[in-house]
């Protein structure tokens, strides 16, 4: 029997990943001060470490029990090749030599995706960089899709219709700083693989608020999530009640990485502005690269309003086009 053009090997228990979208929930918000760089559940002992390039992009994940720190659940690597490209590589699920193929548009975000082993891609639409649309099928499959759509509310994205109508999320209103990442593998199978690419910030920024609570059935109780915060509103300690196998207590790990209040802005002996759609150099220099917030380097023309950041010889500046 298969679900949706699925082969049995690869259909997820859906009440069990509900730490997909709970507890894995992580600030992404690409130039932050900080980033998550490790994530404990107590209760199995699930450990989850991140680290980034020098651009504050994500460079590596991997999932593992702690006590099988050499036997990865999920390990896998970046390849940012080029503005809208970007390949994955390692293990997923236990299986070793998986590739995955990401396309982007111009906004960075994933807009086409395939993955080798389980022979899947995914297709995302977006309202205002938040998810609003993600569609995923077996390549053997091509006109079986399971589709969801997400209406976006005061900023956060509500759960529409789609392949699995049961499933919402509630939202507190403690704000997400940060960009807590908002991740939408529940909504359909095997796009489940697909994870790694919401931790890296490419399915769009996060919330405006945190969940507060998720269900998958309408005549369950609601997985209540409570938080503890330090003293600038980052996540320290996450626990999950009546989340359907998702239940636990987290705790979260931080890294510094380049922030933009690092960015030089004066006081430097050249001057970098926007201006006729283009970042322009007052002075001597001999290398000039633009980023956007997502840390994917950008052609300096035609650019887009939002803040920028600049790097001239290694220096670099924060510029806003507007």
């Amino acid at each position: 029997m298969r679900l949706n053009g699925v082969k049995p090997k690869y259909r997820m228990n859906m009440k069990k990943y509900i730490t997909s979208l709970l507890a894995a929930l992580l600030p992404f918000c690409v130039m932050a001060e900080k980033k998550v760089s490790k994530i404990y559940r107590l209760e199995d002992e699930t450990v989850q470490e991140l680290s980034y390039d020098e651009q504050g992009r994500l460079e590596s994940w991997k999932e593992y029990y702690k006590q099988d720190v050499d036997d990865p659940d999920f390990d896998l690597r970046f390849n940012y090749i080029e503005i809208n490209k970007v390949v994955l590589s390692g293990t997923i699920e236990g299986d070793t030599d998986r590739t995955m193929e990401v396309t982007l548009n111009d906004d960075n975000l994933v807009v086409f995706a395939t993955e080798n082993r389980n022979e899947s891609c995914i297709s995302c639409e977006y309202e205002n960089g938040i998810l609003s649309k993600i569609s995923w099928w077996c390549t053997d499959y091509p006109e079986d899709k399971a589709i969801h759509f997400f209406q976006i509310e005061n900023g956060n994205p509500i759960k529409l219709s789609g392949y699995w109508d049961y499933s919402s999320i509630k939202y507190s209103e403690i704000p997400n700083k940060c960009g807590l990442v908002y991740l939408p593998m529940i909504t359909c199978n095997t796009a489940w693989d697909y994870r790694a690419l919401a931790y890296a910030g490419l399915f769009g920024h996060g919330s405006r608020t945190l969940p507060s609570a998720c269900s998958f059935y309408p005549d369950e109780p609601l997985g209540i999530v409570d938080y503890t915060l330090d003293s600038d509103g980052y996540i320290l300690t996450m626990k999950v009640t009546n989340g359907n196998d998702g239940d636990g207590y987290y705790t979260f790990e931080y890294t510094d990485v380049n922030g933009l209040n690092e960015i030089e802005t004066t006081g430097s002996e050249i001057k970098v502005y926007y201006s006729g759609g283009q970042v322009v150099v007052d002075g001597e220099y001999s290398r000039l690269a633009v980023y956007n917030l997502q840390g994917s380097e950008c052609v300096n023309s035609n650019l887009e309003n939002g803040i920028y950041i600049v790097d001239v010889d290694n220096k670099r500046f924060k510029v806003l086009v507007q």
